[in-house]
């Protein structure tokens, strides 16, 4: 793949997740200066500012990023499915942990994460 691909990439996903670029390179830690080249494509990016930033960012998919196969994102909030799974095998202690309770507990918590998913992109349009 092309650097210039993985800038534009960078830049994509930057944008969904509504991270500026100053936030970006505070995360990656490094210039501002130097990011901004690298995401206007001017600068090449070196292999371990790749692996840091697939690091950082691990809700990336290393797969689209590098091979471009599949989606952007890993199974999308890993974290919240494990959190789900967790709630389905009863590994948490919910009073009156029902099968019908902890059912609809995890429809309330995925209609909350389409809500927030779509606040956030509201947001995001708003701002750019």
């Amino acid at each position: 793949m092309k650097e210039k691909d993985l800038a534009v990439k960078m830049n994509l996903f930057r944008e969904k997740s509504c991270i500026n670029k100053a936030q970006m390179a505070r995360d990656l830690n490094i210039d501002a200066s130097t990011l901004g080249n690298i995401l206007r494509g001017t600068r090449g990016i070196p292999s371990n500012l790749i692996i840091r930033f697939l690091q950082v960012y691990s809700e990336v998919s290393a797969e689209w990023f590098l091979r471009d196969n599949g989606d952007m994102f890993t199974e999308k909030n890993v974290r919240q499915d494990n959190v789900y799974t967790n709630i389905k095998n009863k590994n948490i202690d919910i009073k009156n942990n029902d099968e019908a309770t902890l059912n609809r507990f995890i429809s309330l918590l995925e209609e909350k994460d389409k809500q927030i998913t779509s606040l956030l992109e509201i947001v995001c349009n708003k701002f750019k």
